[in-house]
């Protein structure tokens, strides 16, 4: 095989790929009722049975079993913690996604891989393009978000239970907010609840491009800078951040990494804590995540042996903290229980190994960023991840399983 895709073969594995990796971050979450992620998934699922249906046996992906038994840990588990049912969803929707994108990727070429990454690195520009724009050009006025939900209490989503706003906002003695212009820019997003979201969904493309350009699959670094600045564009401050510090943990995880890496992150590291605690020491925000990690451990210690092993149901923290955990750790760890969190642990050191560190270009991001925000919704990274596992070890131009092929192609 030469590595070029044939545009008249409709392939009954390709198209489910195609699907799932370029519109793996599509949430309109703020427009229509329901994303079209759920329909492109629904879409690539149905034409996955068919070819299975259509080529016979199919070999499963061994990889899948530790998410496998994640799924069904948490379906068996979860519903006996009552939890919030949409949360709940978005996280076992996500493995259902990582299942499915472990199961058709393999049977696809380098040349196909790369060529479907493009497509979505394009499409993510574009997608964020848009959120920015209308998120920027569309200020919210918090004064009548809080007017309409009628109390501190009912917007806890927004604000910690206190006399300064977990976001930046200033209430006062009769609960009224100085505008805060910063964070009027944020919950305007199209995609999700905040533009903290749509920044993790920058940084899985923009270090998963990274990644791509130092592999050298493409050559042009300019969607590179494209997506930082969209990054910036977002307003949040974890996401930006983040950034340096992961090229800086990326080149220390490397296997040849040298002493004078090693030093010069120790050294900004140092530099770096003396700002960040003198910037934030009165930022809310900031203390908000202390006060959380202490809460939580605090609830950790009172925990049945029951509830230790099984979490307290996705989307709780709030009924027993008086706040969401806004830690991706803590939330996995306080909401699923300890199996559950190992199990997720587990499946991000299983692509770690099998991929050579390269994994890390994504895990690292996603890790620094979710110190301070609790994402559910892990469709992108997951996509983004898999496409690099198969990169890093598929070195040829060759398909990963070629004696199936001819059974999951029918011209048109």
């Amino acid at each position: 095989m030469n590595g070029r895709i044939n545009p008249l073969t409709l392939n009954y594995v390709k198209l489910p790929t195609f699907l799932l990796v370029v519109f793996s971050g599509f949430y309109l979450t703020r427009l229509v009722p329901i994303s079209p992620i759920y329909f492109s998934f629904v879409l690539s699922l149905i034409i996955f049975l068919v070819g299975y249906l259509y080529s016979g046996k199919r070999k499963f992906n061994l990889l899948s079993i530790p998410v496998v038994v994640n799924f069904i840990y948490l379906i068996v588990t979860q519903p006996f913690n009552h939890p919030e049912l949409l949360t709940l969803l978005n996280v076992l929707f996500s493995l259902a996604y990582l299942i499915a994108i472990l199961n058709s990727a393999p049977y696809l070429s380098k040349a196909e891989l790369i060529h479907y990454s493009k497509i979505f690195i394009v499409f993510t520009i574009l997608l964020l393009t848009i959120e920015a724009s209308w998120r920027l050009s569309h200020p919210v006025d918090l004064a009548k978000i809080i007017h309409n939900t009628g109390s501190i209490k009912d917007t806890e989503k927004l604000f910690l239970p206190s006399d300064t706003g977990s976001n930046g906002l200033i209430l006062n003695g009769n609960n009224e907010i100085e505008k805060n212009l910063f964070y009027t820019f944020k919950i305007s997003s199209i995609m999700f609840q905040d533009s903290n979201f749509v920044g993790t969904y920058g940084l899985t493309t923009f270090f998963f491009y990274l990644f791509l350009l130092r592999e050298r699959f493409v050559k042009t670094p300019i969607p590179l800078y494209i997506l930082g600045f969209l990054i910036i564009l977002t307003l949040s401050r974890s996401a930006i951040l983040t950034i340096p510090l992961t090229y800086l943990l990326i080149a220390l995880t490397k296997k040849n990494s040298s002493i004078i890496y090693m030093t010069l992150f120790l050294f900004l590291l140092l530099i770096g804590t003396v700002f960040i605690f003198h910037g934030v020491a009165n930022d809310e925000s900031f203390m908000s995540k202390i006060r959380i990690v202490t809460l939580s451990f605090n609830h950790l210690n009172h925990l049945s042996f029951i509830d230790l092993m099984n979490g307290i149901g996705f989307g709780n923290t709030v009924h027993y903290l008086g706040i969401a955990a806004h830690n991706i750790f803590l939330t996995y760890l306080i909401e699923s229980g300890i199996v559950g969190f190992v199990l997720f642990l587990i499946t991000n050191l299983m692509f770690i190994k099998g991929s050579n560190r390269k994994s890390l270009y994504l895990t690292i991001p996603l890790f620094i960023s979710g110190m301070s925000l609790s994402g559910h919704v892990l469709t992108f990274y997951y996509a983004c991840m898999v496409i690099l596992y198969f990169l890093s070890r598929n070195p040829s131009d060759e398909h990963l399983k070629v004696e199936e092929k001819s059974n999951l192609e029918m011209s048109i």
